[in-house]
């Protein structure tokens, strides 16, 4: 998938790395999703099947599963957020398009109520905000 990158003039212009990495952190943010909405089960950190019960070490599984879901829970919020500062009126077409690699003719068949200017400033001004804070 190609993005355009903001030229120099642009008020949201940064330097293309880090535009790419910017889209492809937000890229991410389903599988943050589907590992959170997987990641409840602490169960695995012992081991019934043999015939003395062995715990997986020193490490404590459950400490480890709430680590994950603290640092996953954390971006998955500051996507969000910085979606919400941004543009709040076109929120969750913003929200799709960045993290389903959407552009905007596919967006306007999802109804998406403003004009392409509109969507992609608002989408160069969301990975500006991400490059910043990431």
């Amino acid at each position: 998938m190609k993005f355009k990158t903001p030229n120099e003039r642009s008020e949201y212009y940064i330097e293309p790395p880090l535009y790419r990495h910017a889209v492809s952190w937000c890229l991410c943010y389903q599988t943050w999703k589907d590992r959170l909405r997987l990641l409840t089960d602490t169960s695995k950190g012992i081991r019934y099947d043999l015939d003395k019960v062995q715990s997986s070490g020193d490490s404590d599984p459950t400490f480890v599963l709430a680590e994950k879901r603290a640092e996953y829970s954390q971006k998955v919020k500051l996507l969000e957020d910085t979606v919400k500062d941004v543009a709040p009126e076109i929120y969750d077409y913003l929200l799709l398009g960045v993290t389903m690699g959407l552009n905007y003719y596919q967006m306007q068949c999802k109804g998406i109520p403003c004009g392409s200017k509109y969507y992609y400033r608002k989408r160069q001004q969301l990975y500006c905000e991400i490059a910043k804070k990431i």
